[in-house]
C-alpha cells in the first residue's frame, strides 16, 4: 500500500475507475464525505497539467487531468488501488483468522479433549 494515500484518497481512485472522464463537481457529487477534495485531486494529479486534452504520459501520477477538467485514473492509479484492495482483502482475513476462528478452534480442541478426559475418569471409576 502507498504509505502517502489515505482511505478517501482511495475512495477517489474507486471512484475515477468505475467514472472515468469525471469533472471535479461529479466527483464531488458523489463523494461528499470527503474532505479537501480539492487538494487531495491535487495530490493524485500529476503537477503537470496536460494540454491540448492530452494527459501527461510522462511519470504520471495517480490521477491526470486533461486540459477541458476530467480527471482519470492513471495506470500507477490503478495498481495503487489494486493493491490497497488486495491489502485489505489481507487484513480482513488475518482479523478473522485471530479473532474469530483461533477462539472457535481453541474452544473446541478444549471441549473435545475435556470429553475425552473425563471419558476416561468414568470408565476408571466405573470399574
Amino acid at each position: 500500500m502507498n504509505g502517502d494515500l489515505k482511505n478517501m484518497d482511495y475512495k477517489i481512485l474507486k471512484f475515477l475507475k468505475s467514472n472515468p472522464n469525471s469533472k471535479q463537481e461529479k466527483i464531488s457529487d458523489s463523494l461528499p464525505k470527503v474532505d479537501g477534495l480539492e487538494d487531495r485531486l491535487t495530490n493524485l494529479v500529476n503537477k503537470n497539467l496536460a494540454q491540448t486534452g492530452a494527459s501527461v504520459s510522462s511519470d504520471p501520477n495517480f490521477l491526470s487531468v486533461f486540459s477541458d477538467g476530467l480527471y482519470e485514473l492513471t495506470e500507477r492509479g490503478e495498481i495503487a488501488l489494486q493493491d490497497y484492495v488486495s491489502d485489505r482483502k489481507s487484513e480482513r482475513l488475518r482479523f478473522w483468522g485471530k479473532s474469530i476462528l483461533t477462539p472457535i478452534g481453541v474452544s473446541v480442541v478444549t471441549t473435545i479433549l475435556a470429553l475425552i478426559v473425563t471419558s476416561i475418569i468414568t470408565k476408571q471409576f466405573l470399574k
